[in-house]
């Protein structure tokens, strides 16, 4: 590389034994060099080197394009130079000054100041007092280096934009982006260690930003102490702030192993923006529940590696008193309040202590959900105490007569978005209704009224049945209802995702107060079939081992030609 100056001149003289430069000094367009110092044969060097010749050009003189490649000055930087060593004797030289310059770049982004003093000695070597002044902030700081040992201070307000450009290049998905604000990011950190190295050093501070995102998620404000020990980071006790409420806790990165720690995490935020900063991978299996009213509050521990699902071993606890919606069976589930335990796992998402009120009863159990297609489907107990069964019927069959308070327990496995493939039993009761006012069994009431004045609209005390699920049918073997009047039996398969029934019931019509006509027990016997929101019940005419026996109906095909509706 090719330099020109405007003059050089030299002045030297061979006195006592050494070369003494008297005056050196070189001259450009834009600024100058000089040097005076002495030389012995000896190995003695002493120097005092002032500048204002621009630092890149020079490093191109010698060679070397690094500096050139990242820094463009616009005002001649101002260098002082001490050079003191033997050099014959092999040991170090010695070197310590001071620069300082304005209006420069570095990685095309414009600085205002740069000011420093520093020394170096071999492998010791020091910056002190360095300052650096951008139009968004300053920063300051002092390093030390020496064989096993190195110490740094730090304080700043600049923003992360700036501060990222000290980083060696970096794809953008890295974490050290996951962090973007464009207010000042007030810093202040203090390091120890035996090397300049992250696994080398123990560190500790305390980190200020204002508005900021976090992995693409929108914060207003965030502050927490921070250590670094061996390529781990610590925040914590953190505070994270955003329109909606605010978060804290602490948290812990291993650089090393790329091991993301959550620790006591209380979150009064959006559960859904909240997984995105935690871990992305989960992000679908939190949608679903979609939280009403003022956020839930959540407490998050557990772990995960960014950018992998396969290590994630996270514990939630939500407890939400502004409820939340949910989809269930291709219904969405109004729940007034919610309170669960959530663990993430590889492959699992599971469900514990779920407690919620619905329709103004009280939900319980438990869920345990396959996040990989290849994994064991769905499994969840349900326990439904005291709810408004109109509600739940109005919902399911756009049906709103139904009376009476449902309880049910309910074990199944499958999928929950598919109701074909849901597949489960259980047991359920409903007190204080009134049974023809259940949408299926709602047309026997005209067809009992006219057989028996008044049977139709007799209300039952209570319901109770067994039943299964299974590929889209709800199959009970044991419907049995009390009534004022009389008991009624049932059994059939209410095929609910083809909209079809086939169902028998026998209604036993006990002595009826002021029906002279039926002073004692009779039976009658009915069969349904057709849609299932509009069924089609007929009088069926017994067998005679049936009237014998007392059995109810199945619609086999034993007795057809007197069994069929």
């Amino acid at each position: 590389q090719d330099k020109t100056f405007e003059s050089i001149a030299l002045a030297a003289a061979w006195k006592d034994g050494a070369l003494a430069i008297e005056d050196l000094v070189l001259e450009d367009k834009q600024g100058s060099l000089r040097m005076v110092g002495r030389w012995s044969p000896g190995g003695r060097l002493e120097a005092r080197v002032e500048s204002t010749l621009n630092p890149c050009e020079l490093s191109l003189l010698a060679g070397d394009e690094r500096l050139s490649q990242v820094l463009e000055f616009q005002k001649r930087p101002k260098l002082r130079v001490q050079v003191d060593g033997e050099l014959e004797k092999g040991a170090p030289l010695r070197v310590t000054g001071s620069a300082e310059t304005t209006r420069f770049q570095f990685k095309k982004e414009p600085f205002k100041e740069l000011a420093l003093t520093g020394a170096w000695e071999g492998e010791r070597w020091s910056l002190r007092d360095v300052r650096l002044v951008h139009q968004s902030g300053t920063l300051s700081a002092d390093v030390m280096v020496s064989p096993g040992e190195f110490r740094a201070k730090l304080k700043s307000n600049l923003p992360l934009p700036v501060l990222h450009l000290a980083l060696p290049a970096m794809e953008a998905s890295s974490p050290v982006y996951w962090l973007q604000s464009q207010d000042p990011l007030r810093l202040d950190l203090e390091v120890v260690g035996t090397a300049p190295a992250l696994n080398a050093c123990t560190g500790w501070g305390k980190v200020q930003v204002g508005r900021g995102s976090f992995r693409n998620i929108a914060f207003e404000q965030f502050s927490t102490p921070l250590r670094v020990r061996g390529g781990v980071w610590s925040f914590g006790p953190l505070k994270l702030k955003r329109t909606e409420g605010e978060g804290e806790g602490s948290v812990t990165y291993d650089v090393v192993n790329n091991g993301l720690y959550l620790h006591e995490l209380k979150l009064r935020l959006n559960p859904v923006e909240t997984m995105w900063m935690i871990e992305p991978e989960w992000v679908p299996e939190v949608t679903p529940y979609r939280f009403k009213g003022p956020p839930p509050f959540v407490t998050v521990n557990g772990f995960a590696k960014p950018h992998s699902a396969e290590h994630t071993r996270i514990a939630v606890s939500v407890d939400s008193k502004g409820g939340m919606d949910y989809d269930f069976a291709g219904k969405t589930l109004p729940v007034d309040e919610i309170a669960a335990q959530i663990l993430f796992t590889p492959h699992r998402v599971q469900l514990t202590s779920v407690a919620g009120k619905l329709f103004g009863g009280r939900i319980d159990g438990n869920v345990d959900i396959s996040v990989k297609p290849d994994s064991a489907p769905h499994n969840a107990s349900l326990y439904i105490t005291g709810m408004d069964f109109a509600a739940l019927s109005q919902l399911y069959t756009g049906y709103d007569e139904s009376k009476g308070k449902l309880n049910c327990s309910f074990l199944w496995k499958g999928d929950d978005d598919n109701a074909k493939k849901v597949d489960g039993s259980g047991q359920l009761s409903i007190t204080d209704g009134n049974v023809f006012l259940i949408p299926f069994l709602g047309p026997l009431s005209t067809l009992l009224n006219g057989i028996v004045p008044g049977l139709g609209v007799s209300k039952a005390h209570k319901a109770t049945a067994s039943f299964t699920v299974k590929d889209g049918v709800f199959n009970t073997r044991n419907l049995h209802i009390d009534g004022g009047g009389f008991t009624l039996r049932g059994h059939g398969d209410l095929r609910f995702v083809e909209d079809t029934i086939q169902f028998y019931a026998r209604v036993n019509a006990r002595s009826l107060p002021g029906l002279v006509l039926f002073p004692v027990s009779k039976l009658f016997e009915y069969a349904a079939d057709g849609k299932l929101s509009k069924p089609i019940w007929k009088l069926r005419m017994l067998t005679k081992r049936e009237r014998e026996g007392g059995d109810l109906g199945t619609g086999d095909p034993e007795g057809a030609s007197e069994g069929k509706p």
